[in-house]
Parts: structure tokens; C-alpha cells; sequence
């Protein structure tokens, strides 16, 4: 595209942004993670509708009103290296690490946490705990942390008494 002096001079008071609306907007695409003017890291899902992380204290959200009916301009592509850390805080948050039991998402299987927490082959709507010991985060859900309890513990629950 060529820029005359014309319209040089006609458009010097007007923003990029007012002059070529459609390259300086963001268009948002279901299953992206988007930052927010405001510092939300959000997976967008559609709508209003999303998952993912306030800006103040990174509490985790998977709700509507995420304010995705702001300008485009507001919300950016979100840093995959910022999404994978939030991910992983939040996991150990819910009390996922070595030698933690869960169930795993996809197969509702009991797996043993081993090994580190990564994304899944870069894909940032899923998380796994080590090398396939199944997937503890897939597109907004999350696995549950099993606790183990001791003898006296399931007594009081299940009232009865144990015996070896």
C-alpha cells in the first residue's frame, strides 16, 4: 500500500487504530488464552463465557462475565510461557505433587502423580502430571487430588471398625 502525501496530511491527527481498524483489533478465537486490559488471563470459550486466572490475585475463575464484550482492542493473545506458569501454580495450588493420587480426567482413572507437571505436547488447555500418568487439567476441569486417610479416619467416616 502506498501512502500519499494527501493522505498523510488528511489523517495526521487520527491513530493507526482509527485508520486501519481491521489489522489493529484483535479477533478473538475460541480456545485461545487472552490477557485482558486489566491483567486476566482467560481461555476465551465464546460469548461472555471462559476460564482462567483475575489479575489481582490469580484466583481461578470458569465462569461468563469475563468481559469479552469489550473492544476487541482490549484483550491480547496471552504469553504461552505465562499461561503454563499460571497452570502449573494452580496445580499445586490443588495439591498435585509427587506421590499425590488423582483421577485422571479423560479415563476417570486413579493415577500417582510422578514426575514434573508440563503442558501437554504445548497445548495450553491441558495439563500432565509427569509421563503419561494421565491428564490432571483438559479444557477448563480439572482432575481431583485424592487424599489417602488413615485406618481411624475411615473408621470415624464409614463408622465401623477396621481389622487387619
Amino acid at each position: 500500500m502506498e501512502l500519499s502525501k494527501t493522505f498523510i496530511r488528511e489523517n495526521k491527527n487520527k491513530t493507526l487504530k482509527e485508520l486501519f481498524p481491521d489489522i489493529c483489533t484483535t479477533k478473538l478465537v475460541v480456545g485461545k488464552w487472552y490477557e485482558s486490559g486489566y491483567g486476566c488471563v482467560v481461555n476465551y470459550q465464546g460469548g461472555e463465557s471462559g476460564y482462567g486466572f483475575t489479575k489481582t490475585d490469580r484466583q481461578w475463575y470458569n465462569n461468563d462475565g469475563w468481559g469479552f464484550n469489550r473492544p476487541t482492542d482490549f484483550w491480547e493473545l496471552a504469553d504461552l510461557s505465562l499461561v503454563a506458569e499460571l497452570l502449573v501454580n494452580e496445580a499445586l495450588e490443588r495439591g498435585f505433587s509427587v506421590g499425590e493420587y488423582f483421577s485422571s480426567i479423560l479415563s476417570g482413572s486413579v493415577e500417582r502423580c510422578a514426575g514434573g507437571i508440563s503442558l501437554y505436547q504445548d497445548d495450553a488447555t491441558k495439563l500432565i502430571f509427569g509421563c503419561g500418568n494421565g491428564l490432571i487439567f483438559n479444557n477448563g476441569d480439572w482432575a481431583t487430588v485424592i487424599k489417602p486417610i488413615t485406618t481411624a479416619e475411615a473408621e470415624a467416616k464409614f463408622k465401623c471398625v477396621i481389622r487387619d
